[in-house]
């Protein structure tokens, strides 16, 4: 009867092990892992990763770090992430998607059409 009871503490401590929270790496700044989403940025689950000696990680993460974060741009070499996006397009089009540029097209122009309207409007008699 004590195997039982020993088998039953190595199973329930194995799930409180696996229980846990592991922590995932959204990618890497200067060698440290990053593992915290900012609040106010989505970064879709196919976004395009860039891996540089300073960062590795999604190009959407990395503009995020340089806009609100004061990431020094100066230490991001831009040719390599050119060519990285350059490599990626060629899978696109590989890929045939086609489709979803048409697709991103009418997403922008719906983001303009609706920018355009929340602008405030100049005051009659003015501006034109």
């Amino acid at each position: 009867m004590s195997e039982t009871s020993s088998d039953t503490a190595d199973l329930e401590s194995a799930e409180a092990v696996t229980a846990e929270p592991v922590a995932v790496s959204l990618g890497r700044l200067f060698n440290e892992p990053i593992t915290q989403m900012p609040e106010d940025l989505y970064i879709p689950p196919e976004a395009m990763r860039v891996f540089l000696e300073t960062f590795e990680g999604p190009l959407d993460l990395l503009l995020y770090l340089i806009r609100r974060q004061n990431l020094d741009i100066l230490t991001i070499n831009v040719a390599t992430i050119t060519h990285q996006y350059i490599e990626y397009v060629e899978l696109m089009k590989a890929m045939e998607i086609e489709l979803a540029g048409e697709y991103l097209l009418m997403a922008a122009m719906l983001a303009e059409i609706k920018s355009r309207t929340l602008l405030p409007r100049p005051p009659e008699g003015r501006g034109r």
